[in-house]
């Protein structure tokens, strides 16, 4: 199906060279499959760099897939540098992240390829919708948390700055960048795609 973040992207092209597949819930039993965020810390990447010394277990190929490369700490992105400089043989790095953000260094080594906003932004769209399992966007997840606020507006630099876990950081400053604001509400109920379209306030907008 049609990826709905560039995380999500990600996944399935990971899927695509293990599996010959777009079937990413098998990542989760693959033992070749590495997955991090611009969180990452140092002992994982070395933890990740020695695991990929060893043979690959369920073929020729290892994915490591990275998103929000450009948040890394110094001592993260040396130790994936050394990753890049003599990379496994079968074995693919798969970065998102903000290109002008990411050093020199890591970019010299990568196939850098530009993915468009949405294609909201390609048809003169107004919004993007996003349908969630939750009414919105809250200060944490209020499927653990009874006291968790919820929303009526936020702006990009909120959502970077606060990580509220709308979409990744690489995603939500293309649609910054592109002045594409972001409706987040819930498709629990299947009108409500016909009510927020109507500008129905039953979730989250999410502007510049």
């Amino acid at each position: 199906g049609e990826p709905s973040s560039t995380a999500e992207l990600l996944r399935q092209c990971a899927a695509l060279l293990l599996f010959g597949s777009e079937k990413t819930e098998m990542l989760e039993f693959s033992p070749d499959f590495y997955e991090l965020n611009g969180g990452a810390k140092v002992e994982q990447m070395r933890m990740i760099r020695q695991e990929l010394s060893k043979k690959a277990f369920g073929g020729n190929n290892r994915v490591v897939v990275i998103t929000d490369a450009h948040m890394m700490n110094d001592s993260a992105v040396n130790a994936m540098l050394k990753m890049l400089e003599e990379p496994p043989e079968g074995t693919f790095f798969l970065l998102t992240g903000i290109e002008q953000r990411i050093l020199p260094t890591i970019r010299s080594r990568c196939q850098i390829v530009r993915l468009g906003t949405a294609s909201a932004a390609e048809i003169g769209a107004d919004v993007m919708f996003k349908a969630t399992m939750v009414d919105g966007v809250y200060d944490k997840d209020p499927h653990k948390y009874a006291d968790a606020v919820k929303y009526d507006h936020l702006t990009f630099k909120e959502v970077l700055d606060k990580e509220l876990g709308v979409m990744d950081s690489t995603s939500a400053a293309m649609c910054r960048d592109n002045n594409m604001p972001v409706y987040v509400f819930s498709l629990a109920d299947p009108d409500n795609i016909v009510r927020a379209a109507c500008g129905e306030n039953i979730g989250t907008l999410v502007t510049d």
